[in-house]
């Protein structure tokens, strides 16, 4: 199961149905808020 931050110029993240269904909220956030650190890490170099 792999999240994934996509798009950096309008970005998204694409999170697969089975990280949503067998994880709990905190690793949830913790997946979200990871690729949101990708995101912004990315933005501040262009």
């Amino acid at each position: 199961m792999k999240a994934a931050a996509l798009n950096f110029k309008i970005p998204f993240i694409v999170l697969p149905s089975e990280l949503i269904d067998k994880s709990s909220p905190k690793a949830l956030r913790f997946a979200i808020g990871r690729q949101m650190g990708h995101i912004m890490v990315n933005s501040k170099n262009k």
